[in-house]
């Protein structure tokens, strides 16, 4: 537990040791996720079906629906041209269809980046398969480890006492890596650590909410 109020600035880099994309990786797969391809007789073919059915619905009755492919290739043909989908959207942010499509572009990307990511747990038969040791040359176990010093089990509750994290990154890692971590080093169940994540003062550079991996 920390004696003072700390914050920690979790950089860009950061996911990458989980294998998440970050910069020039994350502008690559946003463009080939918004690479919408225009068959013939007119139908819209996307390596991400839900996200293109989520922006057709989004968009419905709006002046952009009908801009909605045409703006999405530009942004695939030139995002790659930027350091970050940040830099190429704070570039076009008088175009708010950019904004919307690059940031739908963001969510198809890392949810599918996580699932295939080291840290995550899958669920399908109905156990949690959490692999630590896949972490273990990360940042992860030795962040957990400086948290919980000196934090008794009876305690576990206030283990981010006076603690705050900006995080750069749109995943979810920290969260899910620690929620885990906790439950493990401290023998409790899932409902109690993802009560004492929900106190951690994250401010994170997200438009949206989502819940846990």
């Amino acid at each position: 537990m920390f004696s003072r109020n700390t914050v920690f600035v979790v950089g860009a880099g950061a996911s990458s040791e989980a294998d998440l994309p970050v910069g020039a990786q994350l502008a690559t797969a946003i463009s080939q996720v918004l690479n919408f391809e225009v068959g013939r007789d007119g139908s819209v073919q996307s390596s991400d079906p839900v996200l293109w059915e989520s922006l057709q619905q989004h968009l419905r009755n709006s002046a952009d629906s009908q801009r909605l492919v045409p703006v999405a290739k530009q942004i695939a043909q030139c995002v790659q041209r930027w350091k970050s989908i940040d830099n190429y959207i704070d570039a076009h942010n008088d175009d708010e269809l950019v904004g919307i499509l690059g940031k739908a572009g963001i969510v198809s990307t890392i949810l599918t980046a996580e699932r295939n990511s080291r840290i995550y747990a899958d669920r399908s038969d109905g156990t949690d398969n959490f692999n630590f040791s896949k972490l273990t040359d990360t940042w992860y176990p030795v962040f957990c480890e400086l948290l919980a010093s000196g934090v008794k089990k009876s305690k576990v509750e206030r283990i981010f006492d006076g603690i705050s994290i900006i995080c750069f990154n749109y995943d979810r890692c920290i969260e899910e890596y620690i929620d885990h971590w906790i439950r493990s080093a401290y023998g409790i169940g899932e409902q109690e650590s993802r009560a004492i994540i929900g106190g951690l003062k994250k401010l994170q550079t997200l438009w949206w909410h989502r819940p846990a991996i």
